[in-house]
């Protein structure tokens, strides 16, 4: 059921992305990553997450854009539900690590 709901969640981000929706895109990809560090079950990391989060809508509001809106990050978000959905927990691992630095690579681009 939770893998599910992780499909819908990347589906529907996907739909903002491709109708040029970034506002919905937004919050849509960032209710995604809440809910997947939540079902870490790991209070720590879900809290680690929030502050996280909370600095990238600073840099969201002041610089009046998102950073980063990038088909390959949702093609990113789907091969990590895939491979959590069938129990690959180190190509989950390999997968969440390279994504986070695809992630700091092209906010890094962004912001220069």
């Amino acid at each position: 059921m939770q893998i599910r709901e992780l499909e819908y969640m990347v589906d529907r981000s996907r739909g903002y992305f491709e109708g040029e929706k970034f506002d919905e895109y937004f919050l849509a990809d960032m209710a995604f990553h809440k809910r997947f560090v939540e079902m870490a079950g790991n209070q720590c990391l879900t809290d680690l997450y929030m502050v996280l989060s909370n600095r990238y809508m600073v840099i969201r509001t002041t610089t009046g854009t998102a950073l980063v809106h990038e088909q390959v990050a949702s093609n990113e978000h789907m091969e990590m539900v895939k491979a959590l959905g069938n129990k690959e927990e180190d190509m989950l691992r390999n997968l969440i690590r390279t994504h986070i630095m695809n992630m700091e690579e092209r906010i890094k681009q962004r912001v220069r």
